[in-house]
């Protein structure tokens, strides 16, 4: 009795024991989608065929005799171990195909290649097949090289195949350019409610600048107005003669206003345009209209009256020459408080401002720091500006004491500031010329008041 019970347990012993062999042998025998090369080694417990396609390992007795994925496999090492994915040997890591021993086209074509979902081969390189993550990699988000942008101020992530941009704490995308190429990202700062329409924001060295509904214009600076000496001293002029149209210094008072931080940009001339039917700038020179591509370059080649009604489709007008050179110059405590340049007295270089000899077309505002006291950028170079008085040589003789306009009668209009093709002489503060057209160095900038 004891060897009949015995025997039937043996029996099912091997019944069982052939049945984890064949199911051993079913499992290992499946073949999984990684490639493998002589530069991706399989994982533990796979070996790299000769057609390049990591397969489970079966047990060491098993190997000799296995014909998986139609090929003989080499057999193991004499200690039973193998490479693991270092490169080192390990006695239980499996065992890989020499690859010395593989023919070069044995590794398959990039066309045979499956990803799975969501994945792709984005570098072209078959020895680490699908790399990238099409729906969380930022330089791959959605398809193979659509890189998400990187923006100041702003989280960017790939989810789910899309782009996704959020400001930072504390910031807001006033302008809404988020995403967009050449966009500025969240610019603005602790933004709070002026009313009128301005959302005002905390500014650089505690300076506030405000914005306009949804941002046309950029940035605006308040100037609180006052009394300042306007023109030109030869003895605080660093050794600069003071041209005569720029004499005598005169004192000047003028009400509060508000002026466009920047030069009016291609991306709000395009916007002006297309809101009322006016026309594009005009062909002139080496100024590229592109605003696509350039949108935060000043816009230029547009005339006198153009600038104007820019101007007035946001609310404003263009600033008075006197305006102009008080946003310029700054606060004066009193004659002496001379400022030679916007940015300073110091020589100019090409590290503050954009004149001839730097780079040769104008720079993306603000990406200069040419800074007037008052936080208005580049108005010591870049693109000259039009400014809205009638321009009179001897005007300073006879100036109104009080928000001067310029004189009742002329042609040609007042234009302020240097540019890129002009030299150092015309970036200084009390410098003043004329224009009666276009340029391709000429654009503008406007002033507001009434906030």
């Amino acid at each position: 009795m004891v060897s009949k019970v015995i025997k039937w347990f043996s029996f099912v012993f091997m019944l069982l024991f052939l049945a984890e062999c064949t199911l051993l042998v079913d499992v290992d025998q499946t073949v999984k989608k990684l490639h493998c090369g002589p530069k991706y080694k399989c994982p533990k417990g796979q070996f790299c065929s000769e057609k390049g396609w990591c397969l489970y390992l079966p047990d060491k007795e098993e190997a000799e005799s296995l014909d998986a994925d139609g090929v003989d496999i080499e057999e193991p090492a004499e200690d039973g171990g193998g490479v693991d994915l270092d490169g080192k040997w390990e006695p239980d890591a499996g065992f890989e195909a020499d690859p010395d021993d593989r023919e070069s086209e044995s590794l398959p074509d990039l066309e045979e290649l499956e990803c799975p979902k969501g994945h792709a081969n984005c570098d072209n390189n078959i020895s680490n097949g699908c790399e990238a993550d099409l729906d969380n990699d930022p330089k791959n988000c959605g398809k193979c090289g659509h890189e998400c942008l990187y923006q100041a101020n702003v989280v960017t992530k790939c989810v789910s195949g899309r782009c996704r941009y959020n400001c930072v704490n504390d910031y807001t995308d006033i302008n809404r350019d988020i995403g967009e190429e050449q966009g500025n990202g969240c610019e603005c700062l602790h933004p709070s409610n002026r009313g009128n329409g301005l959302t005002c924001c905390d500014g650089p060295s505690g300076l506030e600048v405000c914005y306009l509904a949804d941002g046309k214009g950029g940035g605006i600076i308040e100037m609180s107005g006052g009394t300042f000496w306007m023109g030109c001293r030869d003895d605080l002029n660093n050794d600069l003669d003071c041209m005569t149209r720029e004499l005598p210094q005169h004192q000047v008072e003028l009400s509060p206003f508000w002026i466009m931080r920047d030069e009016a940009t291609q991306r709000d001339f395009a916007r002006f345009a297309a809101d009322t039917g006016g026309n594009e700038p005009n062909a002139c020179g080496s100024f590229v209209w592109d605003p696509g591509a350039r949108p935060n370059h000043p816009v230029a080649c547009v005339t006198w009256q153009q600038a104007r009604e820019f101007c007035t489709w946001l609310g404003g007008d263009l600033p008075t020459e006197a305006q102009w050179e008080y946003a310029a110059r700054g606060p004066m405590r009193n004659k002496d408080d001379y400022r030679v340049y916007p940015f300073g007295d110091a020589d100019p270089s090409c590290d503050i401002a954009n004149y001839f000899g730097c780079n040769g077309s104008a720079s993306a505002v603000g990406s200069l720091n040419d800074v007037s006291p008052f936080g208005v950028r580049e108005m010591s170079g870049n693109v000259r500006e039009w400014c809205r008085d009638l321009y009179g040589k001897d005007y300073y003789s006879n100036s109104d004491p009080k928000d001067p306009s310029g004189p009742a009668g002329g042609t040609s209009k007042v234009v302020r500031g240097g540019s890129w093709q002009f030299d150092s002489t015309d970036m200084r503060t009390a410098s003043r010329k004329w224009a009666d057209s276009f340029s391709q160095d000429l654009g503008f900038r406007c002033v507001f008041t009434g906030f």
